[in-house]
């Protein structure tokens, strides 16, 4: 079974980054954790990278969504597929962190020359 937790933490840029939106000095990012319970020492990690005034997501509740999805995945359930379509950042933290978890925590998502340190 899976168990589920999300992290935000808010990002402070030392450098003002501009959008076509406006300037960001800071932006909170939330990190969506998934455990294995037969494997608790693996923890897969995708990101919610929502971009103030950008993002489709960027709206209100959007924290209550990620327990949201944390809630489902404790539950044993999967989020709804229309339900992640409202929700993209969402839908891609948790697909990134089920890779993660699949590659054993090491942070890469998919093999490749890269990756295997072959390839610049």
């Amino acid at each position: 079974m899976l168990k589920a937790r999300y992290h935000k933490h808010t990002l402070h840029f030392r450098l003002p980054a501009g959008t076509s939106r406006g300037v960001l000095h800071n932006r909170d990012a939330f990190y969506l954790l998934i455990q294995d319970t037969e494997k608790p020492d693996i923890t897969g990690i995708g990101e919610c990278g929502i971009i103030p005034g950008l993002s489709l997501d960027d709206r209100p509740h959007f924290e209550a969504a990620v327990q949201e999805c944390c809630d489902s995945l404790n539950k044993g359930q999967h989020p709804d597929s229309k339900w992640l379509d409202f929700w993209p950042s969402i839908s891609f933290a948790l697909e990134t962190a089920l890779l993660d978890l699949q590659s054993k925590g090491q942070r890469i998502l998919y093999e490749s020359k890269f990756t295997q340190g072959n390839q610049p």
